[in-house]
């Protein structure tokens, strides 16, 4: 008896570990499944379309001829010369639902569509390449799946109803700029789904279509879109903050229900878009909604007013770059004028004191964004700004982020090497420093001689001429400022070996300060050489003397009340500029 079971379970074994082999044609192709137990491999091979399975007009359900083997397969093949994927073609009828088995998939770059159901439901795929052939995909293609990495190719351009629709697994997901349609729910309850990037051709976002994606954190509308239709960021509980671009004029209801996540909401549209039932519900009434200068009444008269709280879209600065006169160059971004909005700028520089700002001049409306800070003088140290904006009476009381400028000091090393240290850009994304170089008795062309990445604040040129060398650091950002030229081009101060006067004639090289260091009284001796005017700078930049003019041989200036310390003297004269150094006791 104990025989007769040992070898009935040999032949048991036998049979379940035996090579398996099927197959057959369907329409113009060829399947064929080989391997063994629940490890089986099916290949479809052959050229033409996959035909499409299911029910029939005649309302009968025709299942694809390998559909007995479906849960068995752990690896499917579209070869090359396959132009299509039929509808329901390894459809699982839900039986394994939610994703509950692991397969690989292949298409080929003869695909060029994907169809209804192909691949629903109950597949654990790892890696899923669509390849570029494939234009469409159709809805519910990979309905309910589990797929940790999707790779969409780059000639796609329609992804049906529900396509990925309860899709687990995958966290990031990049559209092509080929998609110019996103059907209705193609991302539903995409759980995992973190960051999602469509491209910016769209107009209108579909009813449903990223509704339950609960961890969607960060997503961008496009510029273009007109229209977000119902449901459709409805229990995107993750998504933190939402910029309404300008051309919105509706949206639709419930479509950011439940997105209780929601801190701020930025409205570009000057005309306020229409909001659908219960489009916020949920989202916390006191969250700051950011709206265009010219639109606080029409926002407070329409349905928005469910929220609490009205702020005016913000402006803020481009960058601050440095003049050849050493001179910091503020740009502001001109957002509001986009708006149609008629604002100035209120530009504020910090003071002595961390932190605390100085409103330091006035820009009027429609008039330039640029501003030069004469006072300002990038060879002693790095100074930050703020703006606000003003419309009319209305002064913004929230500055706007600050920018720091760099200052560029050199000094001398080993045989005629010269190190350069900076202080870094603050208030931009870089992610280069280029490093520029002269020589001679004057400045010259700057010559790009090095590049830095961004987070390193030192260069050491071991190939310097001899003589007189200039240095300048600069970073260039992606995006212009829409001013001339150096539209894009932060520049530090130029640093240089040569003495600090700007013209070394006879004459200027003649001026005479005494007594240096003094206590009180400074003399300042210049002949026959006229001195325009005279100011005195402290070690942070900030001026402490008002320009004063002198015809006279001698120039007398009383620092008495000045503190103990280092200053500069800034001699403005009929041939040139020169700046000395002066010690207060």
């Amino acid at each position: 008896m104990t025989k007769k079971i040992i070898i009935l379970v040999v032949i048991a074994l036998m049979s379940v570990t035996s090579i398996f082999a099927q197959g057959g044609t369907t329409g113009p192709l060829t399947w064929q499944i080989t391997g063994t137990g629940n490890n089986l491999t099916l290949t479809i091979s052959g050229n033409g379309a996959m035909p499409d399975y299911g029910e029939t007009p005649e309302q009968t359900w025709v299942n694809a001829p390998w559909s007995d083997y479906l849960f068995n397969i752990r690896m499917i093949k579209i070869e090359y010369g396959v132009t299509s994927i039929g509808k329901n073609a390894f459809y699982t009828n839900g039986l394994f639902f939610p994703a509950q088995f692991p397969v690989s998939v292949t298409i080929s770059n003869s695909v060029t569509s994907i169809g209804e159901a192909a691949f629903a439901t109950g597949y654990i795929i790892e890696e899923l390449n669509i390849p570029n052939s494939v234009i469409t995909i159709g809805k519910e293609a990979f309905y309910f799946c589990r797929i940790n990495l999707i790779n969409i190719g780059n000639n796609v351009e329609s992804i049906g109803n529900s396509a990925f629709g309860g899709c687990q697994g995958v966290s990031s997901l990049t559209i092509p700029n080929s998609v110019t349609t996103i059907g209705r729910g193609a991302f539903f309850d995409c759980i995992d789904l973190i960051q999602i990037t469509i491209p910016n051709n769209f107009t209108s976002i579909e009813d449903e279509t990223f509704s339950g994606c609960s961890a969607l954190k960060t997503f961008s509308i496009p510029s273009n879109v007109t229209s977000i239709g119902n449901y459709a960021f409805k229990g995107c509980a993750s998504l933190s903050s939402i910029a309404i671009p300008n051309g919105i004029t509706a949206i639709g209801k419930e479509a950011f229900m439940n997105c209780t996540g929601l801190t701020s909401i930025t409205n570009l549209p000057i005309t306020p878009p229409n909001l659908g039932t219960n489009a916020f519900q949920n989202v916390s009434r006191d969250i700051l909604l950011t709206v265009p200068c010219n639109s606080f009444g029409a926002y407070a008269d329409s349905d928005w007013n469910y929220f609490n709280y009205f702020k005016i879209v913000p402006t803020e600065i481009c960058m601050v770059s440095v003049d050849e006169n050493n001179h910091n160059v503020v740009v502001c971004k001109n957002l509001l004028e986009s708006q149609g909005c008629d604002v100035g700028y209120n530009i504020y520089r910090e003071s002595t004191i961390s932190g605390q700002y100085d409103l330091v001049h006035s820009i009027p409306a429609n008039t330039s964004n640029v501003w030069v800070d004469m006072e300002s003088n990038a060879n002693i140290r790095s100074y930050r700004y703020k703006i606000s904006y003003k419309i009319n009476d209305y002064i913004s009381q929230n500055l706007s982020p600050a920018h720091k400028t760099m200052h560029l000091t050199i000094n001398v090393g080993v045989g005629n090497s010269w190190n350069l240290i900076w202080t870094p850009y603050e208030g931009a994304s870089y992610s280069t420093y280029n490093i520029y170089r002269s020589s001679g008795d004057s400045i010259g062309e700057l010559q790009l001689i090095g590049t830095m990445p961004a987070g390193n604040t030192s260069f050491s040129d071991f190939s310097a001429p001899q003589g007189y060398v200039y240095y300048m650091v600069e970073i260039v950002l992606n995006e212009t400022c829409n001013f001339g030229k150096a539209g894009s081009s932060i520049k530090s101060n130029i640093a240089t070996n040569k003495p600090l006067a700007i013209d070394e004639s006879v004459a200027i090289s003649n001026i005479t300060i005494y007594p240096n260091p003094t206590t009180g009284v400074l003399r300042i001796e210049n002949g026959e050489l006229r001195i325009i005017n005279v100011e005195i700078f402290d070690v942070l930049g900030q001026k402490v003397l008002s320009p004063m003019s002198s015809m006279s041989p001698e120039t007398v200036i009383d620092i008495s009340h000045l503190t103990a310390g280092l200053y500069f003297l800034k001699i403005n004269t009929e041939v040139g500029q020169v700046i000395k150094k002066v010690l207060k006791d």
